[in-house]
């Protein structure tokens, strides 16, 4: 981990953001990607509760009480460039600003998906008016071939 100028940005030594504010200028950067299906990646995680296995490796001074988060290895099965591999071969899942950018993604992909279901119950509500004044007009059609 390294900070970066006066900032206060905090980098991992690749120079990604961590955390604090950090330079983001279009300028200062190539090769941009959107994130893409983020949403359907999250969902396959699952944050869990746990306790850790402190007499497994007590010179990790890992700590008592319940903490939360994820299972380093089902991350590795779905977003493999969060997960990190200490000396020893624990497995770390990396809980920093690409995280974050994959919720904030699935936010948007959750929002498309609200938006168009908000399109098709407006067509739906139209089609319903059309139908009942359809009903009401044969209605009034068998009503007036039934006083004949």
């Amino acid at each position: 981990v390294v900070t970066s100028g006066t900032n206060g940005c905090v980098q991992r030594f690749t120079g990604g953001a961590i955390a604090g504010t950090c330079s983001s200028d279009m300028r200062l950067k190539k090769n941009i990607t959107p994130f893409s299906d983020a949403l359907n990646k999250l969902i396959k995680l699952q944050p869990v509760y746990w306790e850790w296995n402190t007499k497994i490796a007590p010179e990790k001074n890992l700590g008592a009480g319940i903490e939360a988060g994820l299972i380093a290895q089902e991350v590795e099965k779905i977003m493999p460039q969060l997960v990190e591999v200490d000396k020893e071969s624990y497995k770390m899942v990396r809980y920093d600003i690409e995280l974050q950018m994959l919720m904030m993604q699935a936010i948007r992909e959750q929002q498309q998906i609200i938006e168009e279901q908000n399109r098709e119950i407006a067509k739906m509500k139209e089609n319903d008016v059309e139908i009942k004044a359809e009903i009401q007009a044969i209605k009034s059609l068998l009503n007036q071939s039934s006083k004949k």
